[in-house]
């Protein structure tokens, strides 16, 4: 006798519900790991740029500057590096992206992110020091202001990035 072959309506149904469970209990932790990626991902944007600056700085034997800012609206006055950072040379020694001075990079925004620093700018010289003091961008997520991460500078140009301890979680919160 021939039997049929297939699967019931009841056995996709059944297959249908285990499946939607399934995703149901995978999607916080697929969440939290976007969450975290995002988060890894700016800081490493931050550093390379602010490596490839030093670097640029020192083969260049130019000032090449790192500033918040918009290659529309220059760099900002404030140490707000969200809404992108601008890599220039700094002929004029200002510390200002104007449009004669060559652009280097510019990055955009990292939204819903925040980029606090301490600096207004940073400044590489051509033997790849980084003058003034010493420099710290917090990366975070507002939504999760227990995992931030730290982009650190040191007055001899060295740049780390590290996740960081709970004490730095102040630029995170909520204004």
């Amino acid at each position: 006798m021939y039997r049929a072959a297939g699967l019931t309506l009841f056995e996709l149904l059944v297959v249908l519900a285990i499946s939607a469970l399934l995703t149901l209990l995978a999607s916080p932790s697929l969440t939290d790991y976007l969450a975290r990626k995002r988060l890894q991902t700016a800081s490493a944007m931050l550093h390379s740029d602010l490596s490839r600056a030093r670097l640029a700085a020192i083969s260049g034997n130019r000032r090449i500057v790192v500033c918040p800012g918009t290659p529309n609206h220059g760099c900002l006055a404030q140490s707000h590096w969200a809404h992108g950072w601008l890599v220039f040379e700094d002929d004029n020694r200002d510390r200002q992206w104007q449009p004669a001075e060559r652009l280097l990079n510019s990055n955009q925004a990292v939204t819903p992110l925040r980029v606090q620093g301490n600096r207004l700018a940073l400044e590489f010289f051509p033997n790849g020091t980084a003058p003034g003091s010493n420099a710290t961008l917090v990366v975070c997520d507002p939504r999760r202001p227990q995992e931030p991460r730290e982009v650190r500078i040191s007055l001899s140009g060295h740049i780390r990035q590290l996740a960081t301890a709970a004490a730095a979680q102040a630029p995170c919160a909520e204004p």
